[in-house]
């Protein structure tokens, strides 16, 4: 935003602060919001993944709860990019309980529009991104 990074605390009781591209703190600092690991922004919303209720929660761009989007019975995510070109949230599998090996893309209202399959069955992602540059995904494999 703006040449600024806005992270959110994780917990309630913590904060999260803005930072420079540089990595310098601004002083600026953001409400929790809770059970969310990663996040994802179009420009106008940030989408948070909330783990503990697997619900895409949607944030205003200084982290204000603007309200749920959509909630999956089963599986844990807790990696999510935002994909400008469908407009959708791709979520990267968190356990071995859900079915780890693949990338969801979903529409914001919750629709699965298709899956990327990765190169091991048991990857699993806690941080993703999606690169605008060369339209490719990024992932942190905790697997």
């Amino acid at each position: 935003m703006g040449g600024t990074v806005r992270q959110a605390g994780v917990f309630s009781g913590f904060s999260g602060s803005e930072y420079t591209s540089a990595g310098v703190p601004t002083g600026t600092h953001y409400t929790a919001a809770d059970h969310v690991f990663d996040a994802a922004s179009d420009g106008t919303w940030i989408y948070g993944w909330n783990e503990e209720t697997s619900t895409l929660m949607r944030y205003d761009l200084n982290w204000k709860y603007q309200g749920s989007l959509f909630s999956l019975t089963s599986g844990a995510y807790m990696g999510i990019t935002y994909d400008p070109q469908n407009n959708s949230i791709w979520l990267a599998p968190w356990t071995f309980n859900t079915p780890s090996g693949y990338l969801y893309d979903y529409s914001l209202d919750g629709k699965l529009l298709g899956t990327l399959r990765l190169a091991g069955s048991s990857e699993i992602g806690c941080g993703l991104a999606y690169d605008t540059a060369d339209n490719t995904l990024w992932m942190f494999n905790w697997g």
